[in-house]
């Protein structure tokens, strides 16, 4: 997830490996903001983003971040010990059940983190039918290839004319 309020904390932190477990934490996110009409974590900056993190989940502890985090960053997340906050008590109009998932959703620990089967088979989602149906894996990596052009301004320029000359068959 590109957007910075949706970003997993081990993107900002260190990692470059993108796994399922980054795609989770966004989905949290978003469950998240659905239940709040409103954001969860909504920082200005990436240092921004991680305070307002650590201020809802809690100063991390070395367990929870299964990769490797410098010295700085670290003295940083722990400059202030602060407590998860209930995320009951953010939703109080939610039920435990929904809050049991976005917990198990947003975990530093993204080894820890649920998986999507796994929240597909949480309570919550219980109504669901034939579930297994909406779970595809990706057979092969997936080629971006085609986003490596090398944009000129004669080639812009001749896209952009090729575009709309599509449009003048709708007049």
């Amino acid at each position: 997830m590109v957007t910075r309020w949706y970003r997993a904390p081990e993107i900002m932190l260190s990692t470059s490996d993108y796994t399922k477990a980054i795609d989770i934490w966004s989905a949290g996110c978003i469950f998240a903001e659905l239940m709040g009409r409103t954001p969860l974590f909504q920082g200005n900056h990436y240092l921004d983003q991680l305070d307002r993190i650590v201020a809802i989940m809690g100063t991390p502890k070395k367990e929870d971040l299964p990769y490797k985090v410098d010295e700085k960053t670290w003295t940083m997340l722990r400059k202030n010990d602060l407590k998860k906050v209930n995320l009951g008590d953010l939703y109080p109009n939610f039920d435990e059940v929904a809050i049991d998932l976005l917990e198990k959703m947003l975990l530093y620990n993204p080894e820890k983190r649920y998986t999507a089967l796994q929240c597909l088979n949480h309570p919550y989602f219980n109504e669901i039918k034939n579930k297994e149906e909406l779970i595809v894996d990706c057979k092969e990596v997936f080629d971006w290839n085609f986003d490596n052009v090398k944009y000129t301004k004669e080639t812009l320029q001749k896209a952009i004319y090729e575009e709309s000359l599509s449009f003048k068959a709708l007049f």
